[in-house]
C-alpha cells in the first residue's frame, strides 16, 4: 500500500498513484517538518525505513545548488535529488539512481591512479610528435628523466637530440629518422646527459603511424639508469667473487647431471692436480680423490640436495695433489633447468684442515681450562652472535646453583632474579654503561642469591669484543665468599684490636730493619702530648721529649730496636709541652720474612702513669697501714698498761665512800669516781678501737634470742633515761640471731644511748625488728635533733663528735667507729637515715640464725610469684 495517510492532503489520486509506483524513480512526498506523507513503490523498496509514514526525512537528501551531484543513499546506492512540480500541499521530491555513473566515475580514477602508479614504479614515460611540424608532448615522467622543469615544456627535436652523449647521438638520430618511412613499432637505446651532469640510461619505443594523415608518432620511454647500475654491480659483484675465491682458496664446482662429470675453478684444478679440460672431469676420476669411507656421505649428500631443493652442508676428506687428505667443508645447491628440473649441482668448497686442526687444539686447551676453572671455582660466560643466551660453564651453574637441565638466564634475567637486591641499580649502571661502550670492561665485587637462598660474593670480570659483528661478550665470576668472610673476620680482629688499643691508650710503630724506615700511629704522638702529623720523629726529637733522667736509656733502646733480637721491655717518662709529666711502657718484638732474618720490629707504648701512681700510693698506703697497726699495738698495750693503775683508783675511791665520809668529802670522791668511770670508758673504747684496726678482737657467734638481750639491756641504760627524760618504746617479734651477744650488746647500749643523749626533753626512742629474708631488720629511731648532710659524711670518723663536744654531753666520738666496725664483723650491715629537727633512724641488718631464717625464707616462698626462684 503507499505510504500515506487517507486524511493527507498530498495523497494523489489512484490513477496517479499507480502511475507514480511504476515509475523506476522514487518519488516522495514531504510535510513542512520535513517528515514523508507519502512515497511510491520504487521510494519504499530504495528507502526502507526513511520511507515509511511520518519518517523524519535527512537533510542531505535535500537538493542542493548542485543538482547534478549524486548522494550516497546508503553504502550501495547513489541518487540525484530534484524537487518535482506539482500542485496542492506538500513538497515532492525525485530520486534519481546515479549508482552506476558513480561506480564508472571511480573506476576511471582508479585506472588513472594505477597508470601513474605503473609509471611511477616501473620508470616508464609517454611522448608524443606531430608527424608533421615534430612538435612533442612528455608527461611529467619525461620531463623527469630529461631533468627539464615542466614550465620549460617539452624539448623540440634539435634540443632533445643535443642533450644525448656524443657517442649515442648519431644512431639515435639515423634510426629515428629512418623510421618515419616504416610504418609500425620501432625502439632504442641511448644515454642523455641532465643539466645536473648525471646520466640516464633510456630505451624508446614508438609507434609510426601508416600515413602521414594519422596525426602523431606516439611513444614511451622506460628509465634503464637503476638496471644499468645494478647489473653493472652484479658483474663486479661476480668479478670481485670470483676474486675473492681464487684469493681464499675456494673451490668451485659444478656436478654436471646428465653427463656425470664435474667442472672445476683453476682453485679445484690446482687443489687435485688435475689439467683443465673443456669436457669436465670424469665422476670416477674425482671419486678416486675421496676418502673411501665418505663416498657414501658424499652421495647421500647430493641425493638430498636433488630431493629437498636446499642447500646442504657437509665435510669431505679429499686428497689433494700430493695425496694428503684434506678436510673440506663443502655446501651444494641444485641448478634447475626447463620444467624446475635438477640439471646440476653447484658447490662451494673450503679447505678447513688448519681449522680443523687448531679446533682439536682449541677443544684439549678448553678441556684444560674447564679443569682449572673447576679446580679453582672459576666459573665463565660467553655470548656470540645475535643469541639471546649465553653459553655458562659448568662451574658457573654451580655457583649460581642451577642444574645441568636448567635454562641459561638472559642478562636481565640474571640481574633481576640472581643478583642481590640491594646491589642490583648500581649493577644495572655498570653494565648499561659497558654495553654502550663507555668502558672497555666490568669489574664487580657483588652479591647473588642463589636458587637455593644462599648469599655468595662474587669477583666478576667481563670484556666486549668490538672487532667481531656483532660484539662477543665474554667474562668470568668467582666465588669469593669465604675470602670475603676471611676479611671480615679479619677486619672485624683488626677493629677489636683498634678499639682495644685505643680504648686502653696504646700507641703502635713499626720499624723496617732493612731501610731503617719507621711508621707511628696518632695514638704515639698523643701520648706525648702531640697533635698527631705525618712521619715519625727523629731520634734527637724523640730524646728531648723524655724525662732528662731517662734519656740514657732511652738511646740505649732506641740503638737496641735498630738490631734484630728478642722482646724488649722498659720504662720511662715523657714531659708534655705543658710541663706535665707521665710515664710510658715500652714492648717490641722482631717479625723475620719467609727466610727466617729479621725484617721489621713492631711495638707498642702505653701510659702507665696511673700504674706508677698507683704503686706509689700503695707503698704510702702500706707504710701507713704498718704505721696504724703500730699505733692501735701501741694503744692496745698502753691501754691495759692504764687500766690496772685505774682500776685500782676506782677500788679505792669505792672503799673510801663505803666509810661514810663526811659530805665534803664524800662529794669529792664522788667526782673522783665519776671522772675514773669514764676514763675507764675511754680506755676500754680506744682498746676495742685498737683491737679492731689492728684485727685481734675476737667475736664468737651463736645462737642470741634478740628479745631476751634487749631485756637485758634496756635496764643498764634506765639510769640514762631518767636522767634525759625520754620514753622507750621497743616491741621486736622473737627473733634469734647469729651472732655474738657480748659485741651485740655493746651496739645496741652504743645505738640507744645516743637516741637518749641526743634527744630532746620528754622525747621518744622507738625500737623495732623484724624478718627479711635471711636477715633481721632491726631499727632505732629517735625525735632528737637530728644531722644535716655535711654532718653525716664524717659521722663514723673516730674522736669526731660533730661539735656536739661544747654542749656538756658525755661521750668520746668513738662509739659510733666501734658500732660500724663491729657489725661489719658480726655479718651484717648499718645505714642512716636523718633529717635536721626530726630525728634520726640507724637500721641493722643482722644474720638470723637458721631456727629463724627458715620460717621467714619460708613465708618470701609462699609471697613469690609463680616460676620464682625455688
Amino acid at each position: 500500500m503507499p505510504a500515506t495517510s487517507p486524511s493527507s492532503p498530498a495523497e494523489p489520486t489512484p490513477e496517479a498513484a499507480a502511475w507514480l509506483d511504476a515509475l523506476p524513480l522514487a518519488v516522495v512526498v514531504l510535510d513542512g517538518q520535513p517528515a514523508v506523507t507519502w512515497a511510491n513503490a520504487t521510494a519504499r523498496s530504495w528507502l526502507g525505513a526513511l520511507g515509511e509514514l511520518g519518517a523524519a526525512w535527512p537533510g542531505h537528501l535535500l537538493p542542493a545548488t548542485d543538482a547534478d551531484a549524486p548522494v550516497a543513499l546508503d553504502a550501495r546506492r547513489w541518487v540525484r535529488v530534484r524537487a518535482a512540480e506539482g500542485g496542492g500541499p506538500g513538497r515532492r521530491l525525485v530520486l534519481e539512481d546515479a549508482t552506476a555513473e558513480v561506480q564508472a566515475r571511480q573506476a576511471r580514477t582508479h585506472d588513472a591512479v594505477a597508470l601513474d602508479l605503473i609509471r611511477h614504479v616501473g620508470r616508464i614515460g609517454i611522448w608524443s610528435r606531430d608527424t608533421s611540424s615534430q612538435r612533442g608532448a612528455w608527461d611529467p615522467q619525461v620531463f623527469g628523466f630529461w631533468g627539464v622543469p615542466q614550465s620549460a615544456g617539452a624539448l623540440d627535436l634539435g634540443e632533445a637530440t643535443a642533450r644525448i652523449v656524443d657517442e649515442d647521438r648519431a644512431g639515435l638520430v639515423q634510426r629515428y629518422e629512418s623510421s618515419n618511412a616504416q610504418p609500425g613499432m620501432h625502439d632504442h637505446r641511448y644515454r642523455v646527459r641532465r643539466p645536473d651532469g648525471s646520466l640516464a640510461h633510456l630505451h624508446s619505443y614508438w609507434h609510426v603511424p601508416k600515413s602521414p594523415e594519422d596525426g602523431q608518432i606516439t611513444g614511451i620511454i622506460v628509465d634503464d639508469t637503476d638496471a644499468v647500475a645494478l647489473a653493472r654491480e652484479n658483474a663486479e659483484a661476480r668479478s670481485q667473487i670470483t676474486l675473492a675465491a681464487d684469493l681464499a682458496g675456494l673451490i668451485l664446482v659444478r656436478h654436471d647431471l646428465r653427463q656425470g662429470r664435474y667442472h672445476f675453478n683453476p682453485a679445484g684444478l690446482h687443489f687435485l692436480g688435475l689439467p683443465a679440460h673443456p669436457d669436465g672431469i670424469p665422476a670416477e676420476q674425482v671419486a678416486a680423490h675421496m676418502h673411501p669411507e665418505d663416498l657414501a656421505v658424499a652421495r647421500e649428500a647430493s641425493d638430498r640436495v636433488l630431493q629437498t631443493g636446499q642447500p646442504v652442508d657437509v665435510e669431505l676428506r679429499v686428497a689433494d695433489a700430493q695425496g694428503r687428505y684434506r678436510q673440506l667443508l663443502m655446501r651444494g645447491v641444485a641448478e634447475l633447468g626447463d620444467g624446475d628440473q635438477p640439471v646440476a649441482i653447484l658447490s662451494v668448497a673450503l679447505d678447513i684442515t688448519a681449522q680443523r686442526a687448531q679446533d682439536a687444539r682449541a677443544r684439549g686447551l678448553r678441556a684444560r681450562f674447564d679443569l682449572a676453572a673447576r679446580t679453582a671455582g672459576i666459573g665463565y660466560w660467553a655470548r656470540e652472535g645475535h643469541a639471546e643466551r649465553a653459553f655458562w660453564s659448568d662451574q658457573m651453574r654451580a655457583l649460581h646453583g642451577l642444574g645441568a637441565e636448567d635454562e641459561v638466564p638472559t642478562l636481565k634475567e640474571w640481574r633481576e632474579t640472581f643478583v642481590h637486591p640491594d646491589e642490583r641499580a648500581t649493577i644495572r649502571q655498570r653494565f648499561h654503561d659497558w654495553l654502550s661502550g663507555r668502558t672497555p670492561n666490568v669489574q664487580s665485587e657483588l652479591r647473588i642469591v642463589r636458587r637455593d637462598g644462599q648469599v655468595r660474593h662474587l669477583l666478576t670480570h667481563s670484556m666486549l669484543e668490538a672487532d667481531t659483528e656483532p660484539p662477543t661478550m665474554f667474562g668470568i665470576a668467582i666465588d669469593v665468599t669465604d675470602r670475603r668472610q676471611a676479611d671480615e673476620a679479619l677486619r672485624h680482629a683488626h677493629e677489636r684490636a683498634a678499639l682495644a688499643a685505643r680504648g686502653a691508650g696504646i700507641g703502635t710503630w713499626e720499624l723496617d730493619l732493612r731501610t731503617g724506615q719507621a711508621q707511628w700511629d696518632v695514638q704515639m704522638w698523643r701520648l706525648r702530648g702531640r697533635d698527631p702529623r705525618p712521619g715519625v720523629p727523629d731520634a734527637q726529637e724523640m730524646l728531648d721529649i723524655v724525662h732528662p733522667d731517662d734519656r740514657a736509656s732511652t738511646r740505649r733502646q732506641i740503638a737496641a730496636a735498630s738490631a734484630p733480637g728478642t722482646i724488649i721491655e722498659h720504662a720511662f717518662r715523657v714531659v708534655w709541652p705543658d710541663g706535665s709529666v707521665h710515664w710510658l711502657a715500652s714492648r717490641s718484638s722482631t717479625v723475620e720474612d719467609g727466610t727466617g732474618a729479621p725484617a721489621r720490629r713492631i711495638g707498642v707504648n702505653w701510659d702507665v702513669t696511673a700504674d706508677r701512681r698507683a704503686e706509689a700510693e700503695r707503698r704510702d698506703r702500706e707504710a701507713a697501714e704498718q704505721a696504724n697497726a703500730e699505733k692501735s699495738r701501741f694503744l692496745a698495750r698502753m691501754s691495759h698498761e692504764l687500766r690496772t693503775p685505774l682500776n685500782a683508783v676506782l677500788g679505792f675511791t669505792q672503799l673510801l665512800l663505803a666509810r661514810g665520809p663526811d659530805a665534803t668529802a664524800r662529794e669529792w670522791l664522788q667526782h673522783v669516781e665519776a671522772a675514773g668511770q669514764h676514763l675507764l670508758s675511754l680506755i676500754n673504747d680506744v682498746l676495742d678501737l685498737a683491737g679492731l684496726e689492728a684485727g685481734d678482737l675476737r667475736v664468737a657467734v651463736a645462737d642470741v634470742d634478740l628479745r631476751a638481750l634487749l631485756a637485758e639491756t634496756l635496764p643498764l641504760l634506765e639510769p640514762l633515761r631518767v636522767e634525759h627524760g625520754v620514753a622507750i618504746d621497743c616491741d621486736t617479734p622473737p627473733l634469734r640471731l647469729w651472732s655474738d651477744a657480748t659485741r651485740l650488746r655493746q651496739v645496741l647500749i652504743n645505738l640507744i644511748g645516743n637516741a637518749i643523749k641526743y634527744n630532746r626533753p620528754q622525747g621518744r626512742v622507738v625500737v623495732r625488728a623484724h624478718a627479711d629474708g635471711g636477715l633481721a631488720v632491726l631499727t632505732v629511731a629517735d625525735t632528737g635533733r637530728g644531722m644535716s648532710d655535711a654532718q653525716l659524711r664524717h659521722l663514723y670518723e673516730p674522736f669526731n663528735r660533730l661539735g656536739v663536744e661544747r654542749e656538756g654531753i658525755k661521750g668520746t666520738g668513738i662509739g659510733l667507729t666501734i658500732v660500724k666496725a663491729l657489725v661489719g664483723r658480726l655479718g651484717g650491715s648499718i645505714q642512716v637515715h636523718s633529717t635536721p629537727g626530726e630525728g634520726t633512724t640507724f637500721t641493722l641488718r643482722l644474720p638470723l640464725s637458721l631456727a629463724s631464717a627458715a620460717p621467714a625464707m619460708t613465708a618470701n616462698e609462699a609471697s613469690a610469684p609463680p616460676g620464682g626462684p625455688a
